[in-house]
């Protein structure tokens, strides 16, 4: 006969048991939520850099901070974030001189066709094709 303590015992290794199975989803679902976090949080700290970066003058490093947070937003599918740095991307590609890179960035960030010519028009151009192209893109978006 089973005695009465050695019962006890395996009913308790039972339902702790059960508990842990039950219980096993709910703890992945929050790890899961933690690491996104942790994510997001890298990537906002990403971007608090490349902002310091940008005002100390140093262009080159902002944009790499700010790709690295670009890179973290998209595996998180977080479009705000997206759209965010590569805003601050077309700043620093501006600060270094890189006005064609600057502009297909920005149009990617406006979710834009960047298929179009608006960024090779050169400055000496009209601004009436400009527009025109600017206008063409937005309605293509539309």
């Amino acid at each position: 006969m089973i005695k009465r303590r050695d019962w006890f015992k395996h009913l308790f290794s039972s339902i702790l048991g059960l508990l842990t199975v039950v219980a096993k989803p709910s703890i992945i679902a929050a790890q899961a939520v933690n690491k996104e976090t942790q994510k997001r949080n890298q990537a906002r700290l990403l971007t608090q850099i490349g902002e310091k970066y940008l005002n100390e003058g140093r262009a080159s490093e902002a944009l790499e901070s700010w790709k690295s947070a670009t890179k973290i937003y998209r595996q998180l599918g977080y479009e705000e974030g997206i759209t965010g740095s590569l805003i601050n991307q077309n700043l620093a590609l501006q600060a270094l001189g890189l006005n064609r890179f600057a502009c297909n960035t920005l149009l990617q960030a406006l979710k834009l066709n960047t298929d179009t010519k608006i960024c090779t028009i050169l400055p000496q151009e009209s601004t009436e094709s400009t527009t025109k192209l600017l206008i063409a893109a937005i309605e293509s978006y539309l």
